[in-house]
């Protein structure tokens, strides 16, 4: 509890590997966690966040005020699910034009109150950048913020909220296909 944690990743494989496997839990309520990775490393983010009131930034090719963002060559996949109420996740993915990297992120809430906010930015190649968010059919009151930018990339964003009472907002621009599906 009431635990502050930054790590601050730089180059070559960048990884924090937990998810199913648990090996990368955060527990507790009132915890903030930032992860800075970048540059030009292949950036692998899965964590399991279990407790209320847990800040969560994650900057892949960094800024947001994580830092760079030079030649941006990162495969950028990010993937958290939280067990708990009141939980923020803010996920910042980004390259520029010199990369044909794309952007995967992928959270699942298990909670009410929770708040989700994904920014992915920048050139994708043919991986685009793609947006998942789920829940159970038992969580309410949770917020959706989806923002993809790019004029090369293809955007896709899939949102499954199962009950009343959440709130999705996703923006899509540039010239190239935008699909995103609300379920």
């Amino acid at each position: 509890d009431n635990f502050d944690l930054t790590i601050d990743q730089k180059g070559e494989n960048n990884q924090i590997k937990g998810y199913t496997t648990v090996d990368a839990p955060i527990d507790g309520a009132n915890n903030t966690v930032v992860i800075n990775q970048g540059y030009e490393g292949n950036n692998l983010i899965q964590m399991d966040i279990n407790g209320a009131n847990n800040d969560v930034t994650v900057n892949q090719e960094r800024t947001s005020v994580g830092g760079y963002d030079t030649d941006s060559l990162g495969y950028h996949s990010s993937r958290i699910e939280l067990d708990g109420d009141g939980n923020t996740v803010d996920i910042t993915q980004r390259n520029n034009s010199g990369s044909s990297a794309g952007h995967t992120s992928n959270v699942r809430f298990r909670g009410d109150d929770n708040s989700l906010t994904t920014l992915q930015t920048g050139t994708g190649g043919a991986n685009g950048h793609l947006s998942w968010v789920y829940t159970h059919d038992t969580e309410s009151n949770n917020t959706v913020d989806i923002f993809q930018n790019s004029d090369s990339a293809d955007h896709k964003a899939t949102v499954s909220l199962y009950t009343d009472g959440n709130t999705v907002d996703i923006d899509q621009t540039g010239a190239t296909q935008n699909n995103a599906y609300v379920l």
